[in-house]
């Protein structure tokens, strides 16, 4: 079996109450979520979802997808290689080089 697309969906519901974790300067109104879909080519989908920020869904697509496209779903190893760097997410390596 082997991953042949990853998709994300961008939902924002903005009727919560404003929110702030301790990676946020200030509060915001709403909050913002990503569904990331992993599709394979024995036609079975996994989903996951986290608070989602421009810079990752974008990194998502423009990185980490060309590495991700053709593994192995099961060979979790080198996709959390991927993801990491520095023992932080990857994400944040490439939000606060």
């Amino acid at each position: 079996m082997k991953i042949t697309k990853i998709r994300t969906t961008r939902l924002y519901d903005q009727s919560s109450a404003p929110f702030q974790d301790s990676t946020m300067a200030r509060a915001v109104n709403g909050i913002a979520w990503m569904f990331v879909e992993l599709e394979t080519n024995a036609g079975i989908t996994g989903i996951a979802y986290s608070e989602g920020a421009g810079p990752v869904r974008a990194f998502i697509h423009e990185q980490l997808s060309d590495l991700v496209v053709g593994a192995d779903p099961f060979e979790t190893e080198p996709q959390s290689h991927y993801a990491y760097c520095d023992g932080m997410p990857m994400a944040a390596c490439v939000i606060n080089p």
